[in-house]
């Protein structure tokens, strides 16, 4: 039987590879530190931390505002699309391979 291969074992952590997941699936939209931390179930340290990681990469843009910052994906994402397509065939291989989802 073959090894279960999860996202989170292909970036640097489980909170950069949830990220990631999270703004592929929801690219069209803005999100706030809390309100990442809450539908990731993650830490506000790590979630703050992954987030400028991917800032500094060029995968998130950022936009602040008075009382909030908020993140998005970033369209000129060099490997945008390269990060589509492993995401989904993993989520392919996992409804193969695995009951449960990335």
């Amino acid at each position: 039987m073959a090894n279960k291969i999860k996202l989170a074992d292909i970036f640097a952590s489980k909170t950069q590879a949830k990220i990631i997941k999270f703004f592929v699936e929801n690219s069209r939209q803005e999100y706030y530190q809390t309100e990442l931390c809450v539908k990731l179930k993650e830490s506000l340290g790590s979630v703050q931390y992954e987030l400028e990681r991917l800032v500094r990469v060029g995968f998130l843009n950022l936009n602040r505002t008075k009382t909030r910052t908020y993140y998005s994906l970033s369209s000129n994402f060099k490997l945008l699309k390269e990060f589509e397509a492993i995401l989904k065939k993993v989520k392919k291989w996992i409804a193969v391979h695995f009951a449960d989802p990335v």
